[in-house]
């Protein structure tokens, strides 16, 4: 992927959101107070970027407009801002999580959606992914237990990505999964997954 049009055009893309004033301070205090969130947003919104570039999206071809393919990458960066409201030691533990703690994580995407709700400066499309993006095809995910019909293809894209980095990437309680296991997780989203296999073999070669 070095060096193609999506890759070049999600770099620029990302990098020009993570100044914008209204995108800047949430994860300013990402950086600062939930590192390691920070940085999985910020791989999550690279991904999902080079997914809305890719000119063999097709799926994407219906929407007119560069400005839905930012707030869509928009999503992605701000997709875990509720974790600011949980604890540290809950994010952190390095272990299993206890039912209740586990409830308490799940928060995380009505807390982040109740930060933004009422600001006018964020699309339907970024609320939507921010509250929706831990919702699963077979209805067994949170926070309303949508199944595949009631989940909009951006939140489905993002959730992808999301899925993706946590499975592959280091975390504090376990270390980083390989390629395989990550698709088999991502199986239930046939929507993005041929596109996706696409670029996660380009960036594993």
């Amino acid at each position: 992927m070095e060096g193609s049009t999506s890759d070049q055009n999600a770099r620029v893309q990302v990098s020009k959101l993570l100044v914008q004033d209204n995108i800047a301070k949430y994860m300013r205090r990402l950086s600062e107070e939930r590192p390691e969130v920070f940085t999985h947003s910020l791989n999550v919104a690279y991904l999902t970027a080079e997914i809305v570039f890719n000119p063999h999206f097709n799926e994407l071809k219906r929407k007119d407009g560069e400005a839905y393919l930012v707030d869509i990458i928009t999503g992605a960066l701000l997709h875990d801002i509720g974790k600011l409201k949980v604890p540290n030691e809950i994010l952190l533990k390095p272990g299993p999580l206890t039912d209740d703690e586990y409830r308490q994580c799940q928060k995380h995407t009505v807390f982040g959606y109740d930060m933004i709700v009422d600001d006018d400066s964020f699309s339907d499309v970024v609320k939507e992914i921010v509250l929706s993006h831990h919702e699963k095809a077979d209805g067994t995910g949170y926070p309303n237990h949508k199944k595949a019909e009631g989940i909009n293809i951006e939140t489905q894209i993002v959730s992808v990505c999301d899925i993706y980095d946590a499975v592959t990437g280091h975390r504090s309680y376990r270390s980083s999964n390989d390629l395989l296991t990550a698709l088999r997780i991502l199986a239930y989203e046939p929507i993005c997954l041929d596109v996706f296999l696409s670029l996660a073999s380009c960036r594993d070669k």
